[in-house]
């Protein structure tokens, strides 16, 4: 058994749903998934020497995120989207069931 298995699943020809679990506590996944300081760390391949150079995220429904990707100091492309909802948010990370967002480049 593979300890986090990934489906990618396309619903629409303008919609996917990517699916994985961690074994991770809710906030802690939250987290890197949504404070800059941490998607810093994880979204750009370094080992390709891409960094994501600026990462913006309002994260609310109805709140945008900006994240810009660069290699050896030159811009290499942006994205952004927004967030559109919060399954099972409620009164802590830990009911979190889902985000949604929109993708675009």
């Amino acid at each position: 058994m593979k300890l986090n298995p990934t489906t990618l699943e396309r619903v629409s020809d303008t919609e996917i749903v990517i699916t994985r679990t961690f074994r991770a506590r809710a906030n802690a996944v939250f987290d890197a998934w949504t404070k800059p300081e941490y998607v810093k760390r994880w979204w750009a391949p370094a080992s390709r020497g891409v960094s994501l150079i600026e990462c913006e995220a309002d994260v609310r429904p109805g709140g945008e995120y900006r994240y810009v990707m660069a290699r050896g100091g030159e811009r290499m492309f942006a994205f952004y989207g927004k967030y559109i909802e919060e399954h099972g948010m409620g009164e802590s990370y830990e009911q979190l069931e889902a985000l949604v967002q929109t993708i675009a480049a």
